[in-house]
């Protein structure tokens, strides 16, 4: 499933663009039909398409897999790709470390407790549209993983979970019960922030305190104002929502009678004399009303959890194991120690770092949850992949826009799966776009997917080369997928090095510790030799700016990593 583009955007911090979403949204459609119109065109060369089959990988290529694969999964509709590839190498490493054995953990299980708290999220946000975000990235399963913890698969069968929902999902998402219910939760805390206001426009400030003298503070104007608003609220047209308020005030009624809401009878009784004209808002302490809203909260996060219990368990209420996440959280560090490693995020940023090996840091490094955003150019990219993956045994988290427009299923009736420019004859000329082009310059993203490498493809190398050392340069990597073992080659993708030149968005990897300081140190290097340049004057940095060049050419190589 596609990975929603802007929570890439946002959490990643990989594109910048100074265009407006209208103007994205205009681009992204234009260039759509730009692409289909020269579909009809593509001509896929198969002698070299046929070289990306597994069977002949090892013929013509040097081929370094992972071990310890974990099975191949089909997330169907579900709409968090990011979610299965994280899974997929966690899994993998339970494997590693136990013989191959699967963990046997629930995926469902997380799921729950992901849609759960993005919809609650959605409800809580007025502003927000009705149908939860889909996508998201590693750091926010990694955080979501240490918040909730794991369940066997064994436990969550037990209490009813189910495990079939995947096809359901989308409509379940889409549905007029989740999107109603979302809708009615909007309209509620709309119209409580509207009856309590305490937050007003300069305009309305101005208006509503207008008698208060010029000298007066900011918080006398306010309470002015608040008093006067309050007075007016519900006399004749000025407040036409009145009949809604006293709907929400007998709905709330039923819901206390039915034990389903957190208002308490004195609030209740306090909120009919308000409706009725019997009380005056004026009579409501700042307390009381902070306490009204926090049960007003409380019954959105109830009632969107007890939709997310009967589409997952079939039950009024979620089985207490599945909150148990003291029990849960325990579980998961036995079984998955790893999860408490600090990560690092590298986005490809060609804006910063066009052409240059070099890496850069992207954000404060977040040591609560021990996450380091780095930015870095492709080939650096490359390099960190392969050593993970040969060096280390590790798979590799990465984030890429998915063009269908350069992935080839099939090869007559064979399943191929091979996702690249170089095999098509009319690429790279028109209507291909280069990477600044299509994302820096233009926003165009097709959309987002995540998945996991789990293996790369190099030149061959004679076998003294390799006694030396020396290894071929990367022409693609091996991709663990989650759309089933009928896609691509038995669930595994090629991504050819011309395409993730085009599309890779960034990775994520387990941090060694040394990186992080490698980068401190760095630049503070760059501080002390700003105050020498400073202190030499502006002949003086000249000159010490063009010795720089020179050992720079001489070394030619040691700036990245």
């Amino acid at each position: 499933m596609k990975l929603n583009v802007f929570a890439i955007l946002n959490v990643a911090t990989i594109f910048v663009t100074s265009l407006s979403l209208a103007e994205v949204n205009k681009c992204i459609s234009s260039y759509k039909e730009y692409d289909l119109r020269f579909e009809v065109q593509r001509n896929l060369d198969q002698k070299y398409a046929e070289q990306f089959l597994v069977k002949n990988l090892d013929k013509k290529f040097d081929v370094k897999w992972v071990s310890n694969l974990s099975p191949i999964q089909n997330q169907k509709n579900w709409g968090f790709c990011h979610l299965y590839s994280f899974f997929t190498e966690v899994n993998r490493e339970y494997m590693q470390r136990h013989n191959g054995k699967d963990p046997e953990v629930s995926i469902h299980y997380m799921a729950f407790h992901h849609w759960l708290g993005r919809s609650i999220e959605t409800a809580l946000n007025p502003q927000a549209k009705l149908k939860p975000t889909e996508g998201g990235w590693y750091i926010y399963d990694i955080d979501l993983f240490k918040k909730i913890g794991s369940m066997k698969l064994s436990e969550y069968l037990s209490i009813g979970g189910k495990t079939d929902v995947e096809e359901k999902l989308t409509k379940f998402l889409e549905d007029s019960i989740l999107t109603s219910t979302i809708s009615r939760m909007h309209d509620q805390q709309n119209l409580i922030n509207e009856v309590f206001k305490t937050n007003f426009s300069d305009k309305e400030l101005a208006l509503l305190a207008k008698d208060v003298s010029s000298g007066s503070s900011q918080e006398v104007k306010i309470e002015r104002a608040r008093m006067k608003y309050n007075q007016t609220l519900f006399s004749g047209a000025n407040f036409r929502r009145v009949d809604s308020f006293k709907s929400f005030v007998a709905d709330k009624r039923k819901a206390f009678e039915a034990n389903q809401t957190s208002l308490t009878s004195e609030q209740l009784k306090a909120l009919t004399d308000l409706a009725n004209g019997k009380m005056l808002i004026n009579n409501f302490s700042k307390n009381e009303i902070k306490a009204i809203k926090d049960a007003v909260e409380n019954d959105v996060k109830k009632e969107v959890t007890r939709l997310f219990a009967s589409f997952f368990f079939g039950k009024d209420e979620v089985p207490f194991q599945v909150m148990d996440t003291d029990k849960n959280v325990k579980l998961a560090k036995d079984m998955f120690p790893e999860i408490n490693q600090a990560t690092i995020s590298y986005s490809v940023n060609e804006e910063k770092v066009r052409y240059q090996k070099s890496i850069e840091i992207e954000q404060k490094p977040d040591a609560i949850n021990k996450h380091t955003y780095l930015a870095t150019s492709l080939p650096t990219l490359y390099k960190i992949i392969a050593d993970n993956v040969e060096r280390k045994n590790n798979g590799v988290w990465i984030g890429y826009d998915h063009n269908d427009t350069f992935v080839s299923n099939k090869i007559n009736d064979v399943n191929i799966g091979l996702m690249s420019i170089r095999a098509h004859s009319w690429a790279p000329e028109s209507p291909y776009l280069s990477r600044y082009d299509r994302f820096q310059k233009k926003g165009i993203v097709a959309g987002g997917h995540a998945v996991q490498i789990v293996g790369t493809i190099r030149e061959k190398v004679s076998e003294e080369q390799a006694l030396q050392g020396i290894k071929g340069d990367i022409i693609a990597f091996i991709i663990q997928n989650s759309w089933g073992k009928e896609a691509g080659q038995e669930g595994f993708y090629i991504m050819d090095k011309s395409y993730a030149d085009a599309f890779l968005f960034g990775i994520t990897v387990r941090d060694e510790p040394q990186v992080v300081e490698q980068h401190k140190k760095a630049i503070e290097m760059i501080k002390a030799k700003m105050a020498v340049a400073n202190a030499l004057g502006q002949v003086g940095f000249k000159a010490h700016i063009k010795k720089e060049k020179q050992i720079q050419e001489e070394i030619k190589s040691g700036v990245g990593h």
